[in-house]
């Protein structure tokens, strides 16, 4: 498997190689931690923002019809040939409109050795401008994904006359993506075409059609010089630590492996709470913090996932004290809704009315006396929560009766 980011190849053996993409959530069974760090940290190493489609690095591919060569026999020398000349349009060319078009529609598709999170799709045309029958062949291109585990395709690899058929077969487990046109082309580059596609992807496939009235100069193929997936990585927010009724907001960011973020509104994105309820969002807001709403929420698309935690801080409530009685004063951490105990409180602190902190959960006053009545705060690290005691005071009255 070879991967390219920046323009520079990465070996599949080096040990710094890491998939651009989620996997599923490792963190599910981890403790709450009050030292917090954020949780897109893991994701500094390098990663390979593109997954060329190569012969190498797809278990199957099929087409309609070729010209010249059929992407599945090539070898490795031959296909570097084609993709460093200016005949780099012969790396996916179908025979015109009157041959081999299968349902009106010259198909091409490939099976990935796994399945990979994308967020968007870049089809090259010809590279040589002043080919523009080549070059309008690269416009028209439909672009569907799949992330199916079952055979979508079958038998003949280079002549299918049968892609249609078995496309209309399992038409519920794809999903259309875009279309080349002008508006997918590059700012930059001319007949570079990125179509946007937030997908989980299994199975790429490549369709034109042309049974299209088509001009002169069109003759109707299917021409791409270059394909590549744009691999992409869900980075929830980061870990966090809430006081009790303090509100408090959870996001999930589809991130491009070269660092852009996509705003894409895709219905396959979907942020879970710590109970399981699941929504089609991008960002939740909790207006009050409660023991409830504390640990872990998934930014999860297909099988892909990336979790969070949130950790709610609250004290015991607040109280009255007969003066000389004892009180305590109390901290908890909640997380998935049941209280933390033991190492994971460490760091925590419980500061007096005057001021003078203590290490620990808990503060016991044996003999209350006036000055112990204000505000107690529990505090780990910058998050504060308070709680208030009032001190009764005794009063004491001697009657004294005349006669």
């Amino acid at each position: 498997f070879t991967a390219y980011c920046n323009g520079s190849e990465f070996n599949s053996n080096s040990s710094d190689l890491l998939p651009c993409q989620p996997s599923r959530s490792s963190r599910g069974g981890r403790s709450p931690v009050v030292s917090h760090v954020p949780a897109a940290q893991a994701q500094q190493a390098r990663f390979p923002s593109e997954v060329p489609i190569r012969n190498k690095t797809v278990l199957n591919a099929w087409q309609s019809s070729y010209s010249y060569s059929c992407f599945h026999e090539r070898d490795q020398l031959n296909e570097s040939n084609v993709l460093n000349t200016s005949q780099s349009f012969q790396f996916i060319h179908s025979n015109d409109k009157k041959h081999f078009n299968d349902s009106g529609f010259h198909w091409f598709a490939v099976q990935l050795s796994e399945s990979v999170l994308i967020g968007s799709v870049t089809v090259k045309g010809s590279e040589v401008f002043s080919d523009a029958e080549m070059f309008r062949s690269s416009a028209g291109i439909e672009i569907w994904t799949s992330n199916s585990e079952e055979q979508l395709f079958s038998g003949n690899h280079c002549n299918s006359k049968n892609m249609s058929k078995q496309f209309n077969k399992y038409r519920s487990s794809w999903k259309r993506c875009g279309v080349t046109t002008n508006r997918s082309m590059s700012s930059t580059r001319v007949g570079l075409y990125m179509v946007d596609c937030l997908a989980e992807v299994r199975y790429l496939l490549l369709r034109r059609n042309v049974s299209l009235s088509f001009s002169a100069r069109d003759y109707g193929y299917l021409s791409v010089s270059d394909l590549t997936l744009q691999t992409v990585r869900l980075v929830p927010s980061t870990d966090q630590l809430v006081a009790a009724n303090e509100s408090f907001n959870v996001s999930c960011s589809c991130i491009l492996c070269n660092g852009t973020e996509l705003s894409t509104n895709s219905r396959q994105l979907q942020l879970c709470q710590p109970d399981g309820n699941c929504t089609k969002t991008r960002k939740l807001s909790v207006v009050k913090a409660q023991s409830q709403h504390s640990g872990l929420y998934t930014c999860q698309l297909g099988s892909a996932a990336e979790s969070t935690s949130v950790t709610v801080l609250s004290s015991s409530h607040a109280q009255t004290a007969a003066e000389n009685d004892s009180f305590a004063v109390s901290c908890t951490l909640y997380f998935n809704g049941s209280e933390i105990i033991g190492n994971n409180t460490s760091g925590m602190q419980l500061c007096q009315p005057d001021g003078n902190c203590s290490a620990g959960p808990e503060l016991r006053i044996n003999r209350a006396l006036r000055q112990h009545s204000g505000s107690y705060t529990c505090q780990v690290n910058s998050t504060r929560v308070s709680t208030f005691v009032t001190v009764l005071c005794e009063f004491h009255f001697n009657l004294k009766l005349n006669g």
